[in-house]
Formats: structure tokens, sequence, C-alpha cells
């Protein structure tokens, strides 16, 4: 990546500034670079982050009052004297200081410290770098956990506890003990409670550390397998890093067999969204290229036309009109996963509100809060309905969303009263009313969540 970006041709008056943790990876850099290197962080900015990320918090329950401050004082020095500043070794000791979070599959194992402070000396003191930490979190791993973990670091998804086990088929108990090790590096993911590596230099190491690329390719294959057993077209990880896969362990075949004539029907059919089927594509035809497999090339550029196609005139013409039809076909539950992807919304915020809103009224949850932010972000954080017809649905689904997230935008905000807002308040203030004070007006407010249209006739 670093050898792409600096190879760039760019135009006059452009600068391109790459901002990376300090490695060999940087030797590609031109000479002409100007550096800059960021000051490590203080004392002072040390404590504050170990106050932020709950170390201290952690450190009152297990000291007496009048030792607290010492304790303090003895976990930011532990800190300090480890990390030298280095701000993400800094994160990664606090996160160590206050243990593994839950649903990493194991408990703390018998006899291991619980202390904060004793989990900081449990570093030794010779690793000053992210290398030597990463070398301390590995050691005590063996082979099979090793490579349980190394699949967070090689393959861009995020895989749960029991997923792990499922590729690298091994008692849980140890998963859940690599896991537990390793817990200050992992990050888990909103929405799908799936575990990633929280930063890629992790990756970067093991694959450094290793030497040999056949270990990588191991897991390349036991993660491939388990995505293809999912179901290439219906779910939503395979979809996205199947091919990716693929593409890295040079099984051209394989790769050219997923994007068949069919492609584009199957996808929308398991409801993957547009950006996906872009990135999927996009994948398929750098290798074709790369490969000089021109007839497969030449599919992924007409199909992707044809999903511009689908996105410009399918998704607002056929699929977001007749809503109610796919969440009866598909089910609500599987329409609101598809909706959000490692907690990003996947839709325009436009379209997406509308299936919300099937979802909805299907009675199941739907991910209202990311899309009426995603949503007031595209409008400048105005609402209500600019006097078109055509956008009369997308009005109603956003009044639908406000009415179930009373807390979200300025629903936030309470009556002069001091008292929060009632749900009619709420609706008048959506609708630019003044406050519905008699009963009559009120209850038709209320009644949009059962039948909007009614109150959208009587604003009109």
């Amino acid at each position: 990546m670093v050898e792409e970006l600096t190879s760039l041709s760019l135009p006059p008056g452009a600068v391109l500034v790459l901002a990376s943790q300090p490695g060999p990876h940087l030797e590609a850099v031109d000479a002409r670079a100007a550096r800059l290197t960021v000051p490590p962080l203080d004392r002072a900015e040390l404590g504050a982050l170990a106050e932020r990320l709950g170390v201290l918090s952690a450190l009152a329950p297990s000291a007496a009052a009048l030792g607290a401050a010492t304790d303090a004082e003895a976990a930011v020095t532990l800190i300090e004297e480890r990390s030298r500043g280095n701000a993400l070794y800094a994160t990664y000791l606090c996160r160590q200081a206050v243990g593994p979070a839950p649903g990493l599959g194991a408990s703390l194992a018998p006899g291991a410290v619980g202390d904060p402070l004793e989990r900081l000396r449990a570093v030794p003191s010779s690793a000053h770098d992210l290398d030597d930490y990463y070398a301390y979190l590995l050691q005590a791993l063996t082979v099979e956990q090793r490579y349980a973990v190394s699949t967070l670091a090689v393959c861009d998804f995020a895989v749960s506890a029991d997923e792990l086990g499922e590729i690298f088929p091994m008692p849980a108990m140890m998963i859940g003990a690599a896991l537990t090790r390793v817990a200050p590096i992992i990050a888990q993911q909103p929405g799908i409670g799936g575990l990633k590596i929280h930063h890629e230099s992790f990756s970067r190491f093991v694959r450094r550390a290793e030497g040999d690329s056949r270990w990588v390719d191991q897991v390349r294959i036991q993660a491939a397998q388990w995505l293809s057993q999912r179901g290439f077209f219906t779910d939503a990880r395979a979809f996205r890093h199947l091919p990716e896969l693929l593409s890295a362990l040079g099984r051209d075949e394989d790769l050219a067999l997923l994007i068949g004539p069919d492609f584009l029907s199957r996808a929308i059919a398991g409801l993957q969204p547009p950006q996906a089927i872009v990135h999927t594509l996009a994948v398929v035809a750098r290798r074709a290229a790369a490969c000089r497999d021109w007839p497969t090339l030449v599919r992924c550029i007409e199909l992707s036309r044809a999903r511009s196609t689908y996105e410009e005139e399918g998704l607002p013409g056929s699929l977001v009109p007749y809503a109610d039809v796919l969440v009866a076909l598909s089910g609500a539950d599987h329409v609101a996963a598809g909706l959000l992807y490692e907690g990003v919304p996947t839709l325009s915020a436009r379209w997406g509100l509308q299936l919300c809103a099937a979802v909805d009224r299907a009675g199941f949850a739907a991910p209202w809060e990311a899309y009426l932010t995603a949503w007031d972000i595209d409008r400048g954080g105005k609402s209500g309905h600019d006097g078109s017809a055509g956008d009369e649905a997308v009005f109603l689904a956003e009044l639908r969303g406000r009415i179930r997230l009373p807390g979200h935008g300025a629903d936030k905000r309470e009556s002069p009263e001091g008292h929060p807002l009632t749900l009619a308040q709420r609706v008048a203030r959506f609708l630019d009313q003044e406050a519905l004070d008699s009963p009559n007006r009120r209850s038709v407010c209320c009644w949009t969540a059962s039948a909007p249209s009614r109150c959208w006739r009587a604003r009109r």
C-alpha cells in the first residue's frame, strides 16, 4: 500500500499525508518526503488516557482509600516505562490493566492475576515497543491457538469466538484462553458480536514473525472453506471477503466461477447491497486483469454496468416501493440484518429509512439510529418534507423512526417547563406545527405509528 501511494503522480499544489506507526514498511517512502514524528505522550497525557480507559476506576475496588493515589501513580509509571509514550502501546497496556471484556469465550484461568497493577507488572520491563509486546502476548500460545489468533490478523472480517472454533476446530476452552491472552489488542465490532484486531500493526508483526507464507496460506484456506460453507450470495461476510481470500491464494478458477452470468440476480436475491456488489466485482476484476483473463474481466465490466442500473432504477423503482413484499418473502430479521454491516449502513439513508419502516411494520427492530443519523447528515440536520409527492414515503418513514427513538437528535430537547417531550409534542415539533393542545389534534398525531398516511393528510 505504501509503495502504491508513493508512486502516485500528484497534481501541482497537492500533497500526500501518510500517518503510520513506525516500521520497515515506511522504507518505500521517497527520501525527499518531509518526515514529522508525533511527540510521545507525556505523563499527564498518559494519566488522562488511563483514567479515560478505566484503569484508575479498576484500581479503586482493590485499593484502600489512602493507597488509591499511590496505586494510580504506580500504574501510570508502569505504562510510561513500557510504552515510552507510544499512544497505541499505552492503549494496549491500559486495556491489559483493566482486563478482558466479556464475550471472549473464557474467564480468567486459575492462578491468573486479577489485580490491574499485577497485570501491568506481568509485561516484561524489556518490552519497550509494539513488537516486543506482541511477542510477549503470543509466546504463551500453542501452535493451534496461534493459528486461531492469526485468523483475526490475516482475514479482514469479524468473527466470534465460536466461529473461530469452527474455522480451526479445537476445544472452546483453548479458543477462549487464546482470546483472553490477546484481549488487549482485540476490538469487538458492534452489531454482529464479532472480534477484529484493533490495529493492523499486529498483522504485519505476525507475518514477519513466522517468516514463511505457508502458514498464512493455511489460515486463508481454512477461512475460505468456512465462508464457502456459509453461502456466497446469502452471507454478508462471505460475499465481501471470500473473493479476497481466493485472490490472495491464487485460486483464479474458483474466483471466476463466483462471477457467473447470474451473479447480479443472485446477489440481489441475497439482499447484497450495491456497495458490496461493487467491491466484489472490483476484487475479481483486478485479479482477472493481472492474470489477463479477459473473458472474466469483460464480464465484471458488464455486470458493473448492470449493477449501476439496479442501483439507480431497480432499487428505488422495485425493491423499496415493495419493501413489505420483500419483508414477507425474506423475513424481517434478514432484511434488518442486511441494512447494516459492522454497524455501518449499507444503503443510502433515503432507501434505508423506507426499508426500516417496512421492518418496523412487521414488528421487528429496525436500525433506526444509524439511518436517522445518516439522513440528518444528508439533509444538513433539517427535518420535514420538501413538498414533492415522491418524498412522502421518506417523510413518513422518518416520522416513524423519530417516534420510535424519542432520544434521537433534536428530540432530546425538553419542553419549556423542563419536562420530557410527550409523543404529541415530538410529532408536532417534527411537523413544524404549534404545540398540539386540543385532544383531537393530539390523537391524530399519536395515530401516526399505526396509520401514518392519515397524519400526512392532516398535515397537508
